[in-house]
């Protein structure tokens, strides 16, 4: 169990990192800096740059965060109208 409190420790924090540099380089025009993660449905590295030319939804939100909760449904919805289109 402690073990899986700590590697959810060390994601959060890159969530966080990946974050703070998205938002520190985004610009209107400009294409997104490239970050990875974990893809959490598919358990693997997640990687911008091995997308490029698709459309991908980027949401960085917290389970605690009402606004976060009141929005989900609608981006859930649109992931699945979309998927078969190849939405990430």
């Amino acid at each position: 169990m402690h073990q899986a409190i700590l590697r959810l420790w060390w994601f959060a924090c890159g969530v966080l990192l990946a974050a703070s540099a998205v938002a520190q380089t985004l610009a209107i025009g400009r294409p997104a800096p490239d970050f990875e993660t974990i893809d959490l449905q598919q358990g693997c590295l997640f990687r911008l740059s091995e997308h490029k030319g698709k459309v991908i939804i980027v949401n960085f939100w917290a389970s605690w965060c009402k606004p976060c909760q009141a929005e989900m449904p609608a981006i859930e919805a649109y992931y699945r109208k979309h998927q078969a289109d190849g939405l990430k």
